[in-house]
């Protein structure tokens, strides 16, 4: 009787740290901007994408969930088009876009999805965020 308690209790130990083990754990990253590319949440937790005005809304996206880790662009399959890089570098780039982007009119995109050439992009993902969480988004940005 005493073994079986013993194996039992071991047995329902290893099931728990199992199970906990395999929680997912929230990830922090060192700035707000950083946050706000990987998450789609400001550095505080709040969600930052309009999910009522957003297509896309059957989770909270982040710029990295389309645009990949580096935020150079991803082909994600299927009927799915190429997304473009958001690096500042390639925003910046005139061989890329013309105009080019500015902190500014990165600053109107994510506002508007207004373009830097001034057509709409219709993303499907749209954000609300305030001023500071626009320039730390931007300022992570530069450094992709």
């Amino acid at each position: 009787m005493k073994i079986t308690k013993t194996f039992g209790l071991i047995i329902g130990t290893g099931i728990i740290l199992y199970a906990s083990s395999c929680s997912k754990k929230e990830v922090t990253y060192s700035t707000n901007g950083e946050t706000i590319f990987r998450t789609g949440k400001n550095i505080d937790g709040t969600i930052l994408q309009d999910m009522s005005a957003s297509i896309y809304n059957s989770k909270v996206h982040g710029c990295a969930d389309c645009h990949g880790e580096n935020g150079k662009g991803k082909y994600r399959g299927g009927d799915e088009k190429e997304t473009f890089s958001i690096t500042y570098n390639d925003l910046t780039n005139s061989n890329i876009y013309s105009p080019v982007y500015n902190d500014s009119l990165i600053e109107r995109f994510i506002d508007s999805e207004t373009k830097s050439n001034g057509t709409h992009a219709n993303t499907g993902v749209v954000f609300k965020m305030s001023k500071t969480e626009k320039v730390a988004l931007i300022e992570f940005l530069k450094t992709l």
